[in-house]
């Protein structure tokens, strides 16, 4: 006979059955939550909490969880067999995810429906993800268990965002994970955080091995160490941990960048740890409202209240940095047309330094969204106001990330507990790529 528990919410009182865990204590169904000792239904969940990605760049690993040795030969080889670890288990997950997609375009063959518009996907019933999860862990046992179900539910994603273009249009061929794309997922309660004197270090298991992981602190990282002490406090929720490789441009203290022989910016691979963390909301008190609205001759204006002359944020730089990039991706292709196609190893050459340039202007962009979402967040603090947001005009800048930037700005308002009403937006030109 199976018993099951009454679990409450602290915050409305809302009530449900749950089955019991074997130590006792009740199973929390899909959505609800955990935080302080007290328990949320998913509605108060997600007025009181927020998600947040705090990213860390690994400093400096040791081996074991205890007794650690920090001294620098120490260091250096628990990094080299740290850094296998994390490839083989990079290699594993990618394997994983590739056979979880080919798995599933196997049960992908029921025959197009016709449509108003033409034909259209038919209703897909996926594999039963319990027997791929056996079936995973036969052929990839270094994986942990939670691991496995985190990459499951990529391949899935991944797959249904091709599958109208791979089977409807032709556009496309099955989707396939590549490099780095698929980063190790360590479940919370496997990777254990703990600070002293505000340096954080995390204690995990990778490949069967123990390290336990230094993460960088200092002036530079004050808003992602202020919500693990958040996490060290009770206060948020720590969630799963995403181990991943970047590269940065390497970076010397005296003289700025380093530059190779040929003068080209020198990279290195940096360890990066991240954090999903959900922070509570805050609780802010307002008594006006700011409009935010982009213009077609600058980035956005600003009215506050009865203001009626705007506070004009112009940013010209971001247009001129879109043209310049835009004309030396033009320049590039025009260099590898007709006649003087390259070889193999020439071409390759031009492959990766177009990639080079469009990551660096991506991570740009992304950069530029969080200081201007800052600005409005400050405004709006500064005045204490809530914000009502209109992006409908986009001919400023009309490939710019629009999206991203009112994702951020909601999320910078609900930590400080201020609304955010969308009014007259607009996704049309959403689909503008930033890059070509």
């Amino acid at each position: 006979m199976t018993t099951t528990t009454t679990i409450c919410c602290g915050k409305c009182g809302k009530q449900l059955d749950a089955k019991p865990k074997k130590d006792g204590e009740p199973r929390l169904p899909g959505g609800w939550g955990k935080a302080g000792g007290q328990t949320f239904c998913p509605d108060c969940w997600e007025q009181c909490f927020f998600l947040r990605s705090v990213r860390l760049p690994v400093a400096s690993v040791a081996v074991g969880y205890d007794d650690l040795d920090w001294s620098p030969d120490a260091c250096r080889e628990a990094w080299k067999e740290f850094r296998q670890a994390l490839r083989l288990s990079a290699q594993q997950a990618r394997a994983c995810a590739n056979f979880f997609l080919v798995e599933l375009a196997k049960c992908d063959n029921e025959p197009l429906e016709a449509g108003p518009k033409g034909p259209k996907l038919p209703k897909f019933n996926p594999p039963d993800g319990k027997v791929l999860y056996a079936l995973a862990r036969q052929r990839w046992p270094e994986l942990d268990s939670q691991a496995v179900s985190a990459i499951w539910q990529k391949a899935r994603a991944k797959y249904h965002e091709s599958r109208f273009a791979r089977r409807v249009l032709g556009k496309a061929t099955l989707p396939e994970f590549k490099g780095e794309e698929v980063p190790l997922p360590v479940q919370a309660k496997d990777a254990r955080l703990r600070l002293r004197e505000r340096q954080p270090f995390v204690a995990l298991r990778i490949a069967g091995g123990r390290f336990t992981l230094r993460l960088r602190n200092g002036r530079q990282f004050e808003r992602q160490i202020a919500a693990l002490e958040q996490i060290a406090a009770g206060e948020a929720v720590q969630g799963e941990l995403t181990l991943y490789n970047k590269r940065v441009a390497e970076a010397d203290p005296d003289n700025g960048v380093v530059r190779n022989e040929s003068g080209s910016r020198r990279f290195v691979s940096r360890v990066m740890a991240a954090f999903a963390v959900w922070v509570p909301a805050g609780k802010g008190r307002r008594e006006q409202k700011m409009l935010v609205r982009t213009r077609a001759d600058k980035f956005f204006e600003v009215l506050v209240g009865d203001r009626e002359v705007p506070w004009n944020l112009n940013d010209d730089q971001v247009r001129r940095r879109i043209a310049a990039h835009r004309a030396q991706l033009r320049r590039l292709s025009e260099d590898f047309k007709m006649e003087r196609r390259r070889p193999k190893q020439a071409g390759a050459g031009l492959a990766e330094h177009r990639r080079r340039l469009c990551e660096r202007h991506n991570d740009w962009l992304a950069n530029h969204a969080h200081q201007a979402s800052a600005i409005i967040a400050g405004l709006a603090a500064r005045h204490n106001a809530d914000v009502e947001y209109d992006d409908t005009e986009k001919g400023f800048v009309p490939s710019y990330p629009w999206f991203k930037l009112r994702t951020l700005i909601a999320q910078k308002l609900k930590e400080q507990g201020r609304s955010l009403t969308l009014t007259g937006t607009s996704d049309e030109n959403e689909a503008q790529p930033v890059v070509e």
